[in-house]
């Protein structure tokens, strides 16, 4: 019980921003306790917040030689080697959860973002045609796959799935805006701004 009480007041302690007091609480279970995996957890989050990214990626590690299947911990695993410039380490992470979940969006979502951000377009775009193939017409997909075409200057592919995200969701912003970018980045100011309006309107009823 006691263990529970405190590794539920260091998690309190972390959201609130109160940081050492939050690890002073973690580092005493961890003394009595060396492998729980819920004090592991906390105390890589610590890690990340002090920007200690070799000390946060060896808790999520040894936590996911515990819990091989968790997919919360290879996602902070994942983004800990992304902020700690580990691209390619990130990309195994991310296969290895999307192995376990090959239906979970957000997962390979951040994978096509890892290769958007290295540049790897044409990569990039193989990823989203997998979601598209799991979802079809998924917005975020969708959306993605334009902003992939916009990034390699592919205007008419960008305007032909910038469409189908605006006809299959036609009461989202997003397909609208798509194509006002998409038309203002050629300077065809006043389709874009027929696009942004229809965008604005959108919106406001979406809030």
């Amino acid at each position: 019980i006691a263990v529970d009480a405190r590794l539920k007041a260091a998690t309190i302690l972390l959201r609130l921003g109160e940081v050492e007091e939050a690890y002073t609480r973690i580092a005493v279970v961890l003394t009595e306790q060396p492998q729980n995996a819920d004090a592991l957890i906390l105390r890589g989050k610590v890690a990340v917040v002090q920007q200690n990214l070799e000390g946060a990626i060896e808790d999520f590690r040894t936590v996911l030689q515990q819990r091989p299947a968790s997919l919360e911990v290879l996602g902070m695993l994942v983004r800990a080697y992304v902020a700690g410039g580990q691209a390619d380490l990130a990309e195994q992470g991310l296969r290895s959860a999307i192995k376990l979940a090959p239906s979970h969006m957000p997962l390979r979502l951040e994978l096509v973002q890892l290769f958007g951000v290295r540049g790897q377009f044409e990569a990039a775009l193989i990823e989203v045609g997998e979601m598209l193939k799991i979802v079809p017409d998924d917005p975020d997909a969708l959306g993605r796959k334009v902003d992939l075409h916009i990034a390699r200057s592919e205007w008419a592919k960008a305007e032909i799935d910038a469409k189908r995200l605006r006809d299959r969701h036609p009461d989202r912003a997003v397909g609208y805006l798509q194509l006002g970018n998409i038309y203002f980045l050629q300077s065809l100011y006043d389709r874009a701004a027929d696009a942004f309006k229809v965008a604005l309107d959108r919106f406001r009823l979406d809030h």
